[in-house]
């Protein structure tokens, strides 16, 4: 392995994986080519893949773990690439953060809840109030 290999590793390992548990969250890829490498990790609806290589490149992949519904494939984007420098995987690290964070929904006034006993009362009262404005 070589030694940017190892760095990018070591920021991952940092970064990305709370008391050193590396191997439990992160995959690393053999690929057909000895001057490229790559780590690999999930989320609940996203695949990572993390590429570097001998000559000083770090980029990021983003895929879909699941289609949208009505599509056959699964959509990604290519996340910050660039030198294999500690300001990449910065890059890289805040695009995953954004990546991940989700809208949150606006608030909605939730209906009462009303007892068959509490509507009969309600309706009796109603009765009893048109019967007084007589």
């Amino acid at each position: 392995m070589s030694n940017m290999y190892e760095e990018v590793k070591r920021w991952i390992e940092r970064d990305l994986c709370p008391f050193g548990n590396f191997s439990d969250r992160i995959e690393e890829v053999e690929l057909d080519t000895a001057d490229r490498y790559r780590f690999r990790f999930y989320t609940e609806n996203n695949k990572y893949s993390i590429d570097v290589t001998d000559d000083g490149y770090l980029g990021c992949v983003v895929s879909s773990r699941k289609p949208r519904a009505g599509e056959e494939w699964t959509r990604g984007n290519d996340l910050p690439d660039g030198r294999c420098v500690e300001k990449t995987w910065d890059s890289i690290k805040n695009a995953i953060i954004r990546y991940e964070v989700v809208k949150l929904s606006k608030p909605v006034a939730q209906p009462v809840d009303e007892t068959g006993s509490q509507r009969q009362m309600r309706a009796a009262k109603e009765i009893v109030d048109k019967l007084r404005d007589k």
